[in-house]
């Protein structure tokens, strides 16, 4: 008989077993240097065919246990949706890193620009990689059976905002996700990492906060109206009876009146969008907001765009004194040691880290 399974004990158990030939990969990557002969990138780029090649085969191993447990009834069938949103994320950055390592480990050519445009392509798609990774890491840290696991303290709310922005890889307004294009706007001013903001301290789990922020602006970006060529995201956000009221808002596709009532579902997706989703992206984030004591509402009218709204709780410190007591979440982690002091192509420092929970 089996007993009582675990899903986020599997999802960390594979977030171990894929994260070596990763971190591999990433290594020889770094340590290229401006000497590199074809030789040595072929031969480099043959062994990380390898590794990439392992984590492929766990990606199938992880899928075909999933599904065996949803099967027999060990294991729910949202397991099984969060595991195909995983996996679909791997598989894409293995798909181009893979590619690209073959065209250099076969030596094909040798025009060094182009070689090295290769490269850097392979750089940054496993560099992906990483970072999915530590989302399932984070993931295996926060879900439980019974639910997620918050660690709320007091935080300023437009580090939310930023950390929701780092995961597309943007210090500026301009958001690219699933190849379409979003302009940011933060209460009125285009998004800016260095521009300072208005102080709100809240009272939440700052990494869910971000979680949230950035899959509704993902969902903004990635239902860009067909008729333009980039959506309009306003995140605007402000403090009312003890609450930190915040709504993103765009001028997307929008959602059908009778189909309002059914984004919050668990596995519904609007249909004839033509856009991909699993339908556990919006279940997850009212899960996250009603969890930390908020709500979650959604406005919309097709064809003009939608307006998401939710709460969080004021730090009761600002709530009672008007003092907002400025916090940056000390819940990072060390970036990989990379020496790239001597290398021609250094390696893109990512932003994101282990806490990253990133679900659409």
């Amino acid at each position: 008989m089996v007993g009582k399974i675990s899903f986020p004990d599997i999802i960390n158990r594979f977030a171990s077993l894929v994260e070596m030939p990763t971190r591999n990969v990433v290594s020889r990557l770094a340590e290229v240097t401006e000497s590199v002969t074809p030789e040595d990138l072929s031969r480099m780029s043959q062994l990380n065919e390898l590794d990439l090649s392992r984590v492929n085969a766990r990606c199938f191993d992880l899928m075909r246990t999933v599904g065996a447990l949803v099967e027999d009834k060990n294991l729910d069938p949202t397991s099984k949706a969060i595991t195909q949103i995983f996996v679909h994320d791997i598989n894409n950055a293995l798909s181009s890193s893979m590619g690209y390592s073959q065209f250099l480990s076969k030596w094909s050519y040798w025009d060094r620009q182009e070689a090295m445009g290769d490269y850097n392509r392979v750089f940054e798609s496993v560099h992906r990689l990483l970072i999915i990774i530590s989302q399932l890491k984070a993931y295996g840290m926060t879900a439980t059976p019974e639910g997620f696991t918050l660690n709320r303290t007091d935080f300023d709310f437009p580090w939310a905002v930023h950390r929701a922005m780092e995961r597309f890889g943007s210090n500026g307004p301009v958001v690219v996700y699933c190849d379409n294009k979003g302009i940011v706007d933060v209460n009125g001013r285009a998004y800016s990492r260095t521009e300072r903001t208005e102080s709100v301290v809240c009272f939440a789990d700052p990494e869910m906060a971000s979680f949230v922020v950035s899959n509704l602006v993902g969902n903004a970006v990635k239902y860009k109206h067909p008729s333009r060529d980039h959506v309009s995201v306003r995140i605007i956000y402000k403090t009312n009876g003890g609450k930190v009221h915040v709504s993103v808002e765009d001028d997307g596709i929008g959602i059908q009146p009778d189909k309002l009532d059914r984004v919050f579902e668990i596995g519904y997706r609007v249909p004839d969008t033509g856009v991909y989703g699993t339908g556990l992206g919006l279940p997850l984030v009212r899960t996250v907001i009603e969890a930390q004591g908020g709500h979650i509402s959604v406005e919309s009218e097709y064809g003009v765009g939608s307006t998401f709204a939710f709460t969080v709780p004021l730090s009761r410190q600002q709530f009672l004194f008007g003092n907002p007591c400025l916090v940056e979440p000390n819940r990072r982690v060390q970036e990989p040691p990379y020496d790239s002091g001597d290398s021609l192509f250094p390696p893109l420092k990512s932003p994101y880290k282990q806490q990253d929970l990133f679900i659409y």
